[in-house]
């Protein structure tokens, strides 16, 4: 079987939100946040422009069944 990588992510992202209020809402800690002005890592000149919450999985390995073919609307 071919092996391929998936991940879940899931992002809000707004001018500027509560980020303490959205992770209690949810009951979900995020994997990544970050508030409008903050420094980007590693490119200190540049600020964020936005607001975001994330959670995600990171990439996982998957099997693909052989049996499975993609919809025809999907052109690889």
């Amino acid at each position: 079987m071919n092996k391929t990588q998936v991940k879940i992510y899931f992002s809000l992202f707004g001018d500027d939100f509560p980020i303490d209020d959205v992770t209690e809402k949810l009951e979900i800690t995020p994997t990544d946040t970050y508030k409008k002005g903050d420094l980007i890592q590693n490119r200190s000149t540049f600020i964020r422009k936005e607001t975001s919450w994330d959670l995600g999985t990171g990439y996982q390995f998957s099997l693909i069944s052989p049996a499975f073919t993609l919809p025809s609307a999907i052109k690889l």
